[in-house]
């Protein structure tokens, strides 16, 4: 709300103005809804591949009404801004740090064990704080089990049978790609994925929018 420059303007509508101009506005909406209702249509070709589902679902019914291609772009634009500010705020979560090393030391296909990639956090933790994992406090540590509740609630990955060495997940590249989107990890050549086993605290085991007119 910007300044008043003038003192006749209320800061509150009345009760009674308020129903009055609402109810207007929801009966010219109703208007727009039946003048519009057979010829307007959710359009799933419009969905950007580049962004979650969430954001799709959310985007598509805008999608599917803008009158040009220029208006669909500045939607997805502005979606896909929604999108990256919220990877920046997951990305500061420990669900964040966990996928960092998932995203680092794996690819589809690997086996991951929650307790390889609690070590890992812990050791990124403790180098950040310039002190040895010995040292970092308890209550600063990720234990395996909440890096296992990570992998079947939030990253959602498919659970092996458990072996002797404990529980095993698996990482497909849909999901990989899909986790990527959502803590906004940009995808890492094989060359440039971290080196396991390069030291005792390491892991042990392994289309844009175009905006075509229908």
């Amino acid at each position: 709300m910007t300044q008043r420059t003038r003192r006749d303007i209320a800061l509150n509508l009345t009760r009674a103005k308020f129903d009055a101009e609402a109810l207007a506005l929801r009966n010219r909406l109703l208007a727009w809804r039946f003048a519009n209702l057979g010829r307007i249509w959710i359009d799933p070709i419009l969905a950007d591949p580049e962004l979650d589902d969430r954001l799709n679902q959310i985007g598509l019914p805008l999608l599917s009404v803008s009158p040009s291609a220029d208006s669909r772009a500045q939607i997805v634009a502005a979606l896909r801004r929604q999108q990256n500010s919220i990877a920046d705020n997951l990305a500061d979560t420990v669900a964040g740090e966990v996928f960092a090393v998932v995203n680092a030391d794996y690819r589809p296909g690997d086996e991951i064990r929650p307790g390889d990639v609690s070590k890992e956090v812990n050791r990124l933790r403790a180098a950040a704080n310039d002190m040895s994992v010995g040292d970092l406090p308890a209550r600063q540590r990720v234990s395996a089990q909440a890096v296992g509740r990570i992998f079947q609630k939030e990253f959602e990955l498919k659970k092996l049978p458990k072996s002797s060495a404990g529980a095993r997940y698996v990482l497909t590249e849909t999901r990989l790609a899909s986790l990527r989107r959502r803590y906004g990890a940009a995808a890492l050549e094989p060359s440039q994925k971290s080196q396991r086993h390069s030291s005792p605290e390491t892991p042990s085991e392994k289309a844009p929018f175009a905006g075509q007119e229908r």
